[in-house]
């Protein structure tokens, strides 16, 4: 859980800064975890509202994917929290994460 901690924490930093940069009048959206039964989500939130699926991982494997919907993730992992980036390979420039 330390990884994936890591991984939503430096999320959060690209999304900051590409919000300052791009949107400075804009607050920027806010990652929650939620552990669910098989994945552990995590969840765009605006004033403390989940509003949306950010990604999904895996915690046994540490894999990141990007969400199918709300329920289930895609089926090709984008990245690993337990590299040693903690899984920021699978981030874009705004922190959402990449397709293939």
């Amino acid at each position: 859980m330390e990884n994936i901690n890591k991984f939503v924490a430096a999320a959060q930093d690209i999304i900051n800064n590409y919000y300052a940069k791009n949107y400075p009048s804009l607050t920027p959206k806010t990652l929650t975890v939620q552990v669910a039964t098989k994945y552990v989500k995590v969840w765009n939130s605006r004033a403390g509202v989940s509003e949306s699926i950010h990604s999904f991982i895996n915690p046994q494997t540490g894999e990141v994917f990007m969400p199918a919907s709300t329920k289930a993730p895609a089926k090709h992992a984008r990245g690993n929290v337990n590299s040693p980036t903690n899984g920021t390979e699978a981030l874009t420039e705004s922190g959402s994460v990449r397709y293939l």
